[in-house]
């Protein structure tokens, strides 16, 4: 396995542990943590790998906030690429099992690939985590812990901003992934609180936008052709929004209102110079860290189940997100290169 290494004070363990998180690098990246002066190398807590769902700003970020986790644990990382496929996912678990990991962290490629992965690894006694979790799945039971987004209240928000900044409109949505477990029930519920709005907001249309810009444009182009009164587009992912923005720019449509999700510098400038309305605002990098502390924490329980960890996201715009990254920062830029190492 090819990959880089930093080394960490060990604080953690006592014998050789692993822990593995599968995650969002497209290529095996190693962290070797390795102890404090007054122990040997070879009595490193052990190894945590990082299952990531694919290769983009969001899982880079994410990816971040794992390491950061580790900082002091005295662990070492192995970071695994699903590339979007969820075939990729489950054979990441199977490598990591083989291996005779403590411990997996997955942010899941769809939930059904993750839960499949679980399953298996809690047949080996391996723990797992669910990094992006949405309830009801199949085998919830199996994870040690699950991170999720409070999707109720984020839709809770968008609704409400829509109502009180937007003229009531026809509308047109960009999902994610089909059949991954999440984006037709993001769909569902977004469409159910926009069309509660008072005035007559309908959801004409919406299209898989893939987390992709290039396959977001296409969609958005589509969707616009065919409903040309349409005056919003709320998406589920930045890299999304970014395409959404894309094909606006190019065709000159001015009067069409953006609504974004998650994070990445380029989603900043795009708010800052008003392409896009407003942005659903919560922390890949917070995700991720997370994450590794509730896989650390069961483990020094002896697996037991840590339940469920609510990620905060809010609402912002031009006016607050510089406010709402100092308070919660999206990204930790000391992990990058190394996140983007293993791209």
């Amino acid at each position: 396995m090819s990959g880089l290494s930093v080394k960490a004070p060990r604080t953690r363990g006592t014998g050789r542990r692993v822990i593995t998180v599968v995650g969002v690098v497209a290529a095996a990246i190693t962290l070797a943590a390795c102890s404090s002066a007054s122990a040997p190398d070879d009595e490193s807590a052990g190894t945590i790998g990082v299952v990531v769902y694919g290769s983009n700003t969001y899982n880079e970020c994410w990816t971040t906030g794992a390491l950061k986790a580790l900082e002091d644990s005295g662990y070492e990382a192995k970071l695994l690429n699903s590339q979007f496929d969820p075939s990729k996912e489950i054979s990441n678990f199977q490598s990591l099992i083989a291996e005779g990991v403590d411990g997996i962290l997955t942010n899941p490629t769809s939930q059904e690939s993750a839960a499949r992965g679980a399953l298996l690894a809690s047949q080996q006694s391996i723990p797992t985590v669910n990094g992006l979790w949405f309830p009801p799945g199949n085998a919830d039971d199996k994870y040690v812990g699950r991170v999720s987004l409070d999707d109720a209240s984020g839709i809770e928000q968008t609704a409400e901003w829509v109502g009180a900044n937007v003229e009531p409109t026809e509308v047109v949505l960009l999902f994610g992934v089909p059949g991954d477990g999440i984006s037709e029930v993001w769909r569902d519920q977004i469409t159910e609180a926009i069309e509660a709005l008072p005035g007559g907001f309908v959801v004409v249309d919406s299209q898989p936008g893939m987390y992709d810009r290039t396959a977001s444009q296409t969609a958005t182009e589509n969707m616009l052709t065919a409903h040309p009164d349409a005056g919003l587009v709320i998406t589920a992912a930045s890299e999304m929004a970014i395409g959404v923005s894309n094909y606006l720019q190019r065709s000159g449509k001015s009067d069409v209102d953006v609504i974004a999700s998650d994070w990445s510098p380029e989603l900043v400038e795009l708010l800052e110079s008003g392409q896009i309305s407003a942005d659903r605002y919560y922390s890949p990098a917070q995700q991720g860290e997370l994450g590794i502390q509730t896989l650390l924490k069961s483990l020094d329980d002896g697996g037991e189940d840590q339940g469920t960890v609510d990620v905060p996201n809010r609402i912002v715009t031009a006016d607050d997100i510089a406010a709402a990254t100092d308070k919660i920062p999206a990204c930790y830029d000391e992990y990058l290169d190394q996140a983007k190492a293993a791209q």
